[in-house]
């Protein structure tokens, strides 16, 4: 189940500074994966998560809070989609560029992995 749909704000805000671009694209670990484009981040295929306030980006590092929930399809058949959110509340995310394709992201300072190539 690799797929990533979180949605992060990387662009909106006058915080944004650096080269965005950099941190942009699909990336990912042994067990998960990671996608980061203009809009949004996501963790795998049901982590959804957005910026409390605009994030700090610099030359090595993107870090702020985010508000993340999971949300799951229970019925794809019904007119809206029934889906389950469970609030997962807030975290500190920090994504730090090793090179030109890898990326160390930490959760609350914690390591979760290096993510880097897919495939």
């Amino acid at each position: 189940m690799k797929s990533a749909a979180i949605i992060l704000a990387l662009g909106t805000s006058g915080a944004v500074s650096a080269q965005p671009a950099a941190y942009l694209g699909t990336r990912c670990s042994e067990s998960e994966d990671i996608h980061v484009e203009p809009n949004g981040v996501g963790f795998n295929e049901h982590t959804v998560c957005t910026w409390v306030d605009a994030p700090t980006i610099n030359p090595v590092s993107v870090h702020g809070v985010i508000a993340c929930q999971n949300i799951y399809i229970l019925d794809a058949s019904t007119d809206p989609v029934t889906t389950e959110i469970l609030d997962q509340g807030t975290r500190h995310l920090r994504m730090v560029l090793i090179n030109n394709i890898d990326m160390d992201v930490y959760l609350d300072r914690v390591p979760i992995g290096r993510f880097g190539a897919c495939g």
